[in-house]
């Protein structure tokens, strides 16, 4: 038995774009740029489906770091100029986006700084959609 699982992680290059199939199937493409060295990133296009793809769509801009599980699948055509054409596609099948962290900026200095998230993951949503902040779990309740 053959096992196609390709994991990895990686900067989106530009916003997911999204499209809806005419079954109504939400697909989310985008690009993720693996960092193996600077001026050389590897670009990998990712293509999820259904809800996975709405929240990819809604959560995700260009620059924000994701963890990605796929089944890499490879598409092959022949230009308008007779050339035959193949690339490869990370094709997630389920919930395989994760989000890892606010994106990332560059400086004018060239350093990366991590962008504040709106919200802080210790608030809960509150009425008519906005945030509150929990109060923070007594200490003295857990044994270590």
């Amino acid at each position: 038995m053959d096992l196609n699982s390709f994991t990895f992680t990686g900067h989106l290059g530009s916003d997911p774009e999204m499209k809806y199939l005419s079954s109504g199937t939400a697909v989310a493409t985008f690009r993720v740029a693996i960092n193996s060295r600077k001026d050389n990133p590897c670009w990998i296009e990712v293509q999820c489906w259904g809800k996975t793809a709405e929240n990819a769509n809604q959560y995700l801009t260009k620059g924000s770091l994701v963890g990605i599980t796929a089944e890499l699948q490879m598409q092959s055509w022949e230009s308008d100029d007779g050339q035959k054409r193949v690339r490869y596609i990370a094709n997630v099948p389920g919930p395989g986006v994760v989000f890892l962290g606010p994106k990332s900026t560059e400086s004018s200095h060239g350093e990366t700084k991590e962008e504040e998230p709106d919200t802080h993951p210790a608030q809960q949503q509150g009425k008519k959609g906005k945030f509150v902040k929990q109060k923070p779990a007594d200490e003295d309740l857990f044994p270590f």
